[in-house]
């Protein structure tokens, strides 16, 4: 983990590339904990775009990413006001069956207090899909109250 953070640090996607390829060379798997240490150091260093890759490289490998996983890449997003980019991954999650946990709901409520929702009313029908896809009109649903 000590290697994974500093070749991060560095900028040098490359290198967090190599330890990958050399961990399956030495027939050391990486799990969950290990890619989620890549991905949080990418997401830390702003570079999301390496991070869903090794998300999908991830799932590829037979891993299935965690809640954990999938906030860190939320939070980096919406660090960085990518906003349709949160409803994507949303919308991902759902089509896999991860459902948001408070702590996505709470970088949701954060996104939506700072009233980027405004600005993309088609993403607010999908994160009203996302959120409450399960929920009837009538029925009361926790997520509801983030979209009205």
């Amino acid at each position: 983990n000590i290697l994974i953070r500093a070749s991060i640090k560095k900028g040098n996607d490359l290198l967090v590339d190599q330890l990958l390829r050399d961990m399956y060379s030495q027939r050391l798997k990486p799990d969950a904990v290990t890619y989620g240490s890549f991905i949080y150091g990418l997401c830390k260093e702003g570079k999301i775009s390496v991070a869903l890759q090794l998300r999908d490289q991830m799932v590829e490998n037979g891993i299935t990413p965690s809640i954990a996983i999938y906030n860190t890449i939320l939070e980096a997003m919406f660090k960085r006001g990518k906003f349709w980019d949160i409803c994507l991954l949303l919308k991902e999650m759902a089509l896999d069956g991860c459902e948001p946990n408070a702590v996505s709901v709470e970088i949701l409520n954060r996104a939506m207090s700072k009233g980027w929702m405004k600005g993309f009313p088609r993403a607010a029908k999908l994160l009203e899909f996302v959120m409450c896809g399960n929920c009837e009109k009538e029925t009361s649903c926790s997520n509801k109250k983030l979209i009205d």
